[in-house]
């Protein structure tokens, strides 16, 4: 099963847009993916529904950190991390413009209607899968 596929299935599951992307890369890191569940799971909708930086994009960052940091050299790992991370960053808003939950599905979840028109419009299924799928196939680039 590819990245995109397995994040997109844990999504469908109630699973995080953070949580789906960070556990479909987890058994390449040797991380358990119930702790990948655990340490993703605050980082959903832009961070607890704060609507920043997308949750996709975040599960994508720790699965960078996962892959390219290294213990025994944090200071020159961190270069490392810090350059993939950009690139990652870089190409998911050349594709979509935006990096914050809020600009990306365009309803403020804040306000007191906003969980009614984010369900209403299936933003869940029209927006954040894509935003997931994006995530993946650049990690699968970057990783």
């Amino acid at each position: 099963m590819e990245n995109s596929e397995k994040a997109l299935e844990l999504f469908k599951s109630n699973f995080n847009c953070a949580q789906s992307v960070l556990s479909a890369y987890a058994d390449k890191f040797g991380i358990d993916d119930k702790q990948a569940k655990l340490v993703a799971a605050g980082f959903g909708g832009g961070i607890a529904r704060t609507q920043g930086i997308c949750g996709a994009l975040t599960g994508g960052i720790m699965a960078i950190g996962c892959k390219y940091f290294d213990e025994k050299d944090p200071d020159g790992s961190k270069v490392k991390v810090y350059e993939k991370t950009r690139e990652l960053i870089t190409k998911f808003t050349e594709l979509n413009k935006y990096t914050d939950c809020l600009d990306l599905t365009g309803v403020n979840l804040s306000k007191e209607d906003g969980p009614l028109i984010f369900k209403a419009l299936n933003i869940h299924e029209t927006k954040c899968t894509k935003y997931i799928k994006d995530v993946c196939k650049l990690l699968d680039e970057i990783l």
